[in-house]
């Protein structure tokens, strides 16, 4: 995750796709009742066969019959019976692994319904590849072009295209959209999904303070031990955002529940601390909990300068997802800047951007909406339903 420290990249590019309703298929182990294989039957050597070109290999996973997590190289897969999620940081090609995800969905007998792709303003952008070095119209040509070239004329997707700006960062997205077999007009998201309907909270700290994120320095912690065998361990990012329980794994990877009252109680959680420094924390809701969805949840933390970052994802789409995790992250973290997004809030965005406003000022922080400027696509179709664009908010420091 961080072989070249002066270099490395945290902030992530992030790919989603639905390829349908999957209640009927949530709850049942793979292959059983239902007699189809569906993206959780994919085996592990298959998915890192699939991200071979995006430069990423997988280095630890969580298992249950309705969803798979693994850790990556760089960030996290997210894999349910009709869905996918995955983010990745440095300098990977992310985008290179749409065209064979559709391929593999296809010969499962599923179709896409909905899309969501987007990142952060990179720090280091020239040393990106192509296309994400260059300005987002060139991501969004690639995204065109490869779901025109996977959909027959008649059922290619309608996309859309925005970028969010305030003070200190840029955040664009791009979501597209399929027509549903049986609505000629319009597509509306199917429900329940595996994860939320492409619904998501994402938080991103940028420029945190780098005291609160030495402890994921392993290399430096490493030398403090040996200089002082008495130093104590380095507390995972589940500790750091009051997650889940201090966790007993340190350096490496690891799987185990977490427990007690923790939002993610019940959950499979799995770490993984990278040498000389960096952290990866994936969370998986266990079939059976008492939600109408298979929650995730993810941490990546790159703590290294010039251009330490900590960013929190979770499918559960809500602004009392961010209350509880917000204040934590701004009173420890104290980043120079930070940005939340929220999708699939729906008419909750309004009442959100005060809840936000209030949340950042009790900890000395002033929250802006995002401006949002549409961006032009070649599958763009006026009038067409689309997933809702996700409500963008700056937030910055108050001057003292």
């Amino acid at each position: 995750m961080a072989d070249d420290v002066q270099l490395y990249e945290g902030a992530e590019k992030t790919l989603r796709v639905l390829f349908g309703s999957s209640g009927v298929l949530r709850e049942q182990s793979p292959g059983s009742e239902s007699g189809r294989e569906t993206l959780v039957d994919v085996t592990r050597t298959q998915w890192a066969q699939l991200l071979e070109p995006t430069g990423c290999t997988i280095l630890s996973e969580l298992r249950t019959s309705a969803a798979c997590a693994y850790v990556l190289s760089e960030s996290s897969l997210f894999v349910a019976h009709a869905e996918v999620m995955v983010k990745t940081c440095g300098q990977s090609h992310l985008l290179a692994l749409l065209a064979p995800l559709l391929e593999l969905a296809r010969g499962l007998g599923l179709t896409p319904r909905a899309l969501s792709y987007g990142h952060k303003a990179f720090a280091c952008q020239d040393a990106q590849p192509a296309p994400y070095c260059d300005a987002f119209a060139a991501e969004i040509g690639e995204l065109d072009a490869v779901l025109a070239a996977a959909s027959p004329a008649a059922a290619a997707p309608t996309a859309a295209a925005s970028v969010f700006t305030g003070p200190g960062d840029t955040y664009w997205v791009y979501h597209a959209a399929w027509t549903a077999p049986d609505s000629p007009a319009s597509f509306t998201l199917p429900a329940p999904a595996d994860f939320g309907a492409l619904a998501k909270l994402e938080i991103m700290l940028v420029n945190p303070d780098t005291a609160a994120l030495a402890q994921f320095d392993v290399a430096a912690v490493r030398d403090a031990a040996l200089a002082d065998p008495l130093v104590e361990r380095p507390v995972t990012a589940a500790e750091l955002l009051d997650m889940v329980p201090p966790a007993r794994p340190v350096p490496g990877a690891g799987a185990e529940p977490a427990v007690g009252d923790s939002p993610l109680a019940g959950h499979l959680v799995d770490a993984h601390v990278f040498d000389p420094c960096g952290y990866s924390f994936n969370a998986l809701g266990a079939p059976g909990l008492a939600r109408a969805t298979t929650p995730f949840a993810t941490v990546h933390v790159t703590p290294n300068a010039p251009a330490p970052y900590l960013s929190f994802e979770t499918s559960e789409s809500s602004f009392a997802a961010a209350a509880r995790a917000l204040p934590t992250m701004l009173a420890k973290c104290r980043p120079q800047h930070a940005l939340l997004v929220v999708t699939g809030a729906g008419d909750d965005k309004l009442a959100g951007a005060d809840a936000v406003a209030s949340l950042a000022a009790r900890h000395g922080y002033a929250a802006s909406t995002a401006s949002n400027r549409p961006l032009p696509t070649k599958l763009d179709r006026p009038g067409a339903c689309l997933v809702d664009l996700p409500a963008v908010y700056h937030l910055m420091p108050r001057p003292q």
